[in-house]
């Protein structure tokens, strides 16, 4: 790996595959993913342990695992398509003894090494098709947990009933081990489309990270009586290992903040959390905030709120966006900043090219419909 390191990916390629093959591509395939593993799992990296591009991309961020550890606990989790591992190592602070079933032999080999690097010992990986485990299975376990595969010989599924292992097709025989299911779902899956092929819901995670939307998590609690309605939405906005949370009922009757006719004050960017769940305005009816646009997540208000679900901003200026807003950004010497571009029909990258702005300093510009105008609403970061 230090060789692979000094020589860089592609030189080491050219150096080593005539004589080393695989292990050369895999050592290279090692160092290409070096960045993206030091910011999606710190701990794994730190602990010099394996991936594969695929496997990286589709493994759970560190502390988006760490979050969801502290939702399911028990003496026995049973973990279907484990994947790179990174759910059950975080579970694996919470549970005594955890079966972990995927299919790919090869990828448990390196979760296993990986597992033994990072001085997990209480995870069973067996190498299994885990619909034939499960139909097969005497246990019984706390809590059974899945993150079913969304692709389809490269296309992406969206519907439960879609994936691998298909969960839908599984539930009465997951329902004799387990009374509590949790499915992990893509962040393009609805909540309306759990509700319609899902029944005993409990509880609707949905979980950002950074500002952007992660995932979905469904538990499922077969002890429960079905009604549809009685289900908690939870809306979680992390921040490395800070989180804000709030949580509403599905049956709740959900109102919107009035509309601003004044754009001054503090400026609020509602968490993705909140926006995918389709509870936004609703949040920000009470907090008492005034809406921008309909259209659009960004709301107003004279208080400063600095724990909410999302981001706040202190607004400097409210421009029309037109030809003249360049003489605003060229008397205010900007020549960078940060622009998202929402409710318009302007892509974010447009109004960069428009504007001759470059990406990045202490300048936030938002560019939406205000009172039937587009405007351009320019912030700074509140601490």
């Amino acid at each position: 790996m230090a060789e692979a390191q000094k020589l860089g990916y592609d030189k080491f390629i050219f150096k080593y595959k005539p004589t080393h093959n695989e292990l050369a591509s895999f050592v290279a395939e090692q160092l290409s993913l070096q960045k993206n593993a030091s910011e999606k799992l710190p701990t794994f990296f730190k602990k010099n342990c394996f991936y594969t591009k695929k496997l990286l991309e589709q493994a759970t961020a560190e502390n988006v695992a760490l979050y969801k550890s502290n939702l399911i606990k028990g003496d026995k989790l049973l973990v279907l398509a484990g994947g790179l591992g990174v759910d059950e190592w975080a579970f694996s602070t919470n549970f005594k003894h955890i079966v972990s079933v995927e299919i790919e032999e090869t990828v448990n080999d390196l979760v296993d090494f990986n597992f033994n690097l990072l001085q997990v010992a209480n995870i069973k990986r067996i190498s299994a098709d885990a619909t034939a485990y499960v139909k097969e299975c005497n246990s019984f376990f706390e809590a059974v947990y899945t993150d079913p595969d969304r692709r389809n010989e490269g296309k992406r599924e969206i519907l439960l009933s879609e994936h691998q292992p298909n969960i839908i097709a599984l539930l009465p025989h997951i329902q004799s081990i387990t009374n509590h299911l949790y499915i992990k779902c893509s962040p393009m899956y609805d909540h309306q489309m759990a509700i319609n092929e899902l029944h005993q819901i409990e509880s609707i995670y949905f979980i950002s990270y950074k500002g952007e939307m992660k995932e979905m998590l469904i538990h499922v609690n077969f002890e429960k009586k079905k009604d549809e309605n009685a289900i908690n939405l939870v809306c979680i906005d992390l921040e490395n290992t800070q989180f804000q949370e709030v949580k509403y009922l599905l049956a709740d009757s959900y109102s919107r903040p009035t509309l601003a006719q004044q754009l001054s004050g503090y400026f609020y960017e509602t968490g993705a959390s909140l926006v995918k769940a389709r509870l936004n305005h609703h949040y920000a009816f009470e907090n008492e905030w005034f809406a921008i646009d309909y259209a659009v997540p960004f709301y107003i208000s004279s208080q400063y709120f600095p724990n909410c679900i999302g981001r706040v901003f202190k607004i400097v200026s409210v421009q029309i966006f037109n030809q003249q807003f360049k003489n605003y950004l060229k008397t205010e010497k900007i020549t960078k900043a940060n622009i998202k571009s929402r409710g318009v029909g302007i892509k974010t990258e447009e109004v960069y090219k428009k504007l001759g702005l470059k990406e990045g300093g202490n300048d936030y510009l938002f560019v939406c419909p205000h009172l039937g105008q587009k405007k351009v609403i320019h912030c700074v970061k509140v601490d």
